[in-house]
């Protein structure tokens, strides 16, 4: 099997990590207890940014040490196999004060 070319998975990671961060720019937290499509959205697009960050090459990490791939993808499991102890709260932080570097240091990764 063919790997794939980390730019792509890359390009995913930063896809994923934006459409969270919109998430959280276009609404308020107390309305996605409300919104279950919303708090969904939110759910999967960190979901999809863990998953991508597990499929990279694993020497890129190292190469790469000021992205915190360990709570990335730590994330995704916590999700993936405790999806129903996932505190909306916890998500809501994530999105508010680790995308905005996580995003600006994939735009970085991704312009060289």
């Amino acid at each position: 099997m063919a790997r794939r070319d980390p730019r792509v998975t890359l390009l995913e990671m930063l896809d994923a990590a934006r459409k969270a961060r919109s998430i959280f720019e276009s609404h308020r937290r107390e309305e996605l207890d409300s919104d279950w499509e919303s708090a969904f959205a939110l759910r999967l697009a960190l979901q999809i940014l863990g998953e991508a960050a597990s499929r990279l090459p694993a020497s890129l990490q190292p190469a790469e040490p000021h992205i915190a791939w360990a709570e990335i993808i730590g994330l995704r499991n916590i999700r993936v196999h405790g999806y129903d102890t996932v505190d909306l709260d916890i998500l809501w932080r994530v999105a508010e004060k680790d995308l905005p570097p996580l995003i600006s240091q994939l735009d970085a990764l991704l312009s060289t």
